[in-house]
């Protein structure tokens, strides 16, 4: 007999001669079967470790020699190597230990005395390990298949073509309601909608012809009665001979995803009502920033859709020429994929009139992060740039009349001061009694009142006409570097009697140590002069009034007037910084005065490059100090006089 398609055969043997295995090599070599390898085993631990340290195919074993053998081996080959065939070779072999050992699950029996037989037990008994192998791979592949179908969540189902149910997965019962139980040899008929029975026939007769019908979106009906929406593809089985024998169902349940799809339409269109209602528009633009959409809305600002499409922003910008900054800056923002927010352009219209455009805008990147464009709104901002264009011109124009109106007083200063002077003269010609002594007594008192009230109005004229020079930018400062102390002192003493009159105590506080400080020494007159006369206004009989002169840890020289006066409240103070500026009768508004002390003193210090502070409270009195800056402040002390009282 013929076993020429067995070769390579490697052979574990349990034998005690070797012999033995030698004659079954040569048996089987000899019948055509190659013999690559015979391992020969006497103790069961020689057969147990070479079963797991060789390859075999075969398996042979002695039933009948003493010790270890026979059916005890054939346990312990089939616990470790079930696929192996097992052959059982004894010389005293009868047909009560054959079947024994075929029922524990040898291949064959050979006895010794008939070895011609071997080679035909061997060539069967591969046969039917490679069947049997093939079989637990097919049942292993069936298995793990049913596992697929039962784990999917689509539903699986298969039926005869007489539409009765062979198969029903879990996700089949997850789907339609019904259990496996309930639906296997019944008819399917019952998840067919009503209104959806002749296409299920269509489709039938289709697959009963061979065909494959692939994804048709249907509907399907539940147990409890609820139609769903379904994805379905269905297959005919077919036998070996290609005959259709039955029909292969999956369905997907597409709720969520129509749900989705419905959720998706309405923000589209929820998207575009708004695109087509509100006066902005809506634009998107691509990876290279040409537009893609721009809503219809903006045509109703001059702005034509169509015609922007597949063109860049700047395309058709009007200031593209004229800003070229502007515009570099925002296309550089655009490469490196950024949102930007108001950017303002001036676009041509198509009726012909220049729109000025604010847009702002966000990148768009797709499912696996590449830049997908750029997404956002623009408005017209015409008449916002108008506005903001005519509020400056307006202020401009304002501002000019201004400094108009302070040319005007500077230029007034020679006609107004010189009918004054005049004024000034007579009565005091009428004073000093010139014309005799006839009704003198009564012209004296005229003559003393028209020179009180000359020379308060040439105050308040010389007061106006130094704030007007000042802010028509006329006032010359003649900068020298003088003792502030010097200065105080000589207030001091020129504003002593007043003081004195008005029933208040002077004190100084001149720090020695202030080096002589680069000012207009006229103008600090001023300034100490402005203030000392506000003290005395504001401070009751008893009260008391200080000079001080010292220099701030950084360095400024700071020059201030203290009074223990009625105050003034903190949301006040900003008030009186401003010239005419005059507070309510809580402040004692017996005195006469034009508001312009204080502002003519911040004027006077902002042109030397300082500041005006007011520390004050109600009922607590008010200090303003005068600060001129460091860089004011000469290095050399030597020039300035230890003062620490006023003479």
């Amino acid at each position: 007999m013929s076993t020429g398609e067995v070769h390579g055969l490697r052979i574990l043997h349990l034998a005690g001669e070797p012999h033995d295995t030698e004659r079954i090599r040569d048996v089987l070599n000899a019948a055509g079967i190659r013999v690559e390898a015979a391992f020969r085993a006497e103790t069961r631990e020689a057969f147990v470790r070479a079963l797991e340290e060789q390859a075999v195919d075969l398996i042979l074993s002695d039933d009948c020699r003493s010790g270890f053998g026979g059916l005890e081996a054939l346990a312990v080959a089939r616990e470790r190597l079930p696929g192996i065939p097992f052959i059982v070779v004894s010389a005293d072999l009868d047909a009560k230990a054959a079947l024994a050992a075929l029922d524990a699950g040898a291949a064959d029996c050979v006895p010794k005395a008939d070895l011609s037989r071997l080679a035909v037990a061997v060539t069967r008994a591969r046969r039917e390990a490679a069947a049997n192998a093939e079989r637990r791979r097919a049942e292993a592949t069936l298995s793990w298949l049913a596992a697929i179908v039962q784990s999917t969540g689509d539903a699986v189902t298969s039926v005869t073509l007489d539409r009765v149910v062979t198969s029903w997965n879990r996700g089949a019962e997850r789907t339609y309601g019904y259990t496996a139980a309930e639906m296997i040899g019944r008819q399917i008929t019952g998840t067919i909608p009503p209104h959806r029975a002749d296409e299920a026939r269509a489709i039938l007769d289709r697959v009963r012809a061979g065909q494959v019908v692939e994804n048709v979106e249907t509907e399907r009906l539940r147990k409890d009665g609820t139609i769903i929406p379904v994805s379905v593809t269905i297959s005919p089985i077919l036998d070996r001979q290609g005959a259709v024998v039955g029909i292969a169902a999956i369905a997907r349940d597409i709720t969520r995803r129509r749900q989705a799809e419905a959720a998706a339409r309405r923000s589209e269109r929820r998207f575009r009502d708004y695109a087509e209602t509100a006066s902005d528009w809506f634009w998107e633009t691509g990876p290279h920033h040409c537009f893609t959409y721009i809503s219809e809305r903006a045509a109703d600002h001059g702005v034509n859709p169509e015609q922007l499409l597949g063109q860049r922003r700047w395309a058709f910008a009007a200031d593209w020429q004229d800003e070229p900054e502007k515009w570099q800056a925002h296309i550089a923002l655009l490469d490196r994929h950024e949102g930007f927010r108001d950017f303002v352009y001036k676009l041509a219209a198509a009726d012909g009139s220049l729109r000025h455009v604010s847009v702002s805008g966000k990148p768009v990147f797709d499912d696996d992060g590449r830049f997908a464009g750029h997404r956002g709104v623009a408005r017209d901002v015409t008449a916002a740039v108008e506005s903001e264009i005519a509020l400056r011109e307006a202020m401009r124009q304002a501002e000019n009349a201004n400094h108009a109106k302070s040319d005007f007083l500077a230029n007034m200063s020679h006609e107004l001061r010189t009918p004054l002077n005049a004024i000034m003269g007579f009565s005091d010609m009428i004073k000093s009694n010139v014309l005799g002594e006839a009704a003198a007594d009564r012209y004296r008192g005229y003559a003393e009142d028209i020179h009180v009230s000359a020379q308060h109005l040439l105050g308040i004229i010389n007061d106006i006409l130094d704030v007007a020079k000042i802010e028509a930018g006329r006032i010359e400062l003649r900068e020298q570097p003088h003792a502030l102390q010097a200065i105080a002192k000589e207030i001091a003493r020129l504003m002593a009697g007043e003081i004195e009159r008005a029933g208040l105590a002077l004190g100084c506080a001149l720090d020695a140590g202030v080096p002589p400080v680069l000012v207009d020494e006229q103008a600090v007159r001023q300034m100490l002069l402005n203030l000392v006369s506000n003290a005395i206004k504001f401070t009751r009989r008893g009260g008391r009034i200080a000079i001080g002169v010292r220099r701030a840890a950084s360095g400024e020289a700071c020059l201030s007037v203290q009074d223990s006066g009625i105050g003034i409240a903190g949301e006040d103070i900003p008030k009186l910084m401003r010239p005419f500026a005059q507070l309510g009768s809580v402040y004692d508004r017996n005195h006469q005065g034009t508001g312009l002390g204080l502002a003519l003193v911040r004027a006077l210090a902002e042109r030397h490059g300082g500041a005006v502070t007011i520390d004050s409270a109600p009922g607590q009195g008010t200090t303003v100090t005068v600060v001129f800056p460091a860089h004011r402040v000469s290095n050399d002390a030597s020039s300035s006089k230890s003062a620490g009282v006023c003479e």
